[in-house]
């Protein structure tokens, strides 16, 4: 992944790192008062602090032996720019949305080599009784 918007979008893939760029928005914070305000362990926020820094998300400012964290709002609002011209969608696919209703997958997602989720039983998968 060499392109910023690549990076920046693996950066907001995590809940944590999200979190923490929202307490950043309100006003810059050192590690310690950030691990305070999300609920994270020291070294969970150090781990994220750095994929953020590593997505040119957060800047650092040096105070005394504190390193102070702020969001890159440039950078945000280019990248919530481009994210909205990325995915803007064209007029006929809001045509054909607006014919059909969203409906959500009753089951989530699996992940990996997770078993599918069971199946709900239905009247077929019962044996008559008088075959028992």
């Amino acid at each position: 992944m060499n392109n910023l918007y690549d990076r920046v979008f693996k950066a907001l893939a995590d809940e944590n790192r999200r979190r923490i760029l929202s307490a950043l928005c309100r006003e810059p914070m050192v590690a310690g008062e950030l691990g305070r305000m999300v609920g994270l362990a020291p070294n969970a926020v150090s781990f994220h602090l750095k994929e953020l820094k590593a997505a040119d998300l957060v800047s650092i400012q040096r105070e005394g032996r504190y390193l102070r964290y702020k969001i890159n709002a440039l950078l945000l609002a280019t990248w919530l720019e481009h994210a909205q011209e990325a995915f803007e969608p064209s007029s006929m696919a809001l045509e054909a949305a607006s014919e059909q209703s969203y409906t959500p997958s009753r089951y989530p997602t699996t992940r990996g080599n997770e078993p599918p989720p069971p199946r709900p039983s239905s009247n077929d998968d019962i044996l008559p009784t008088e075959l028992l």
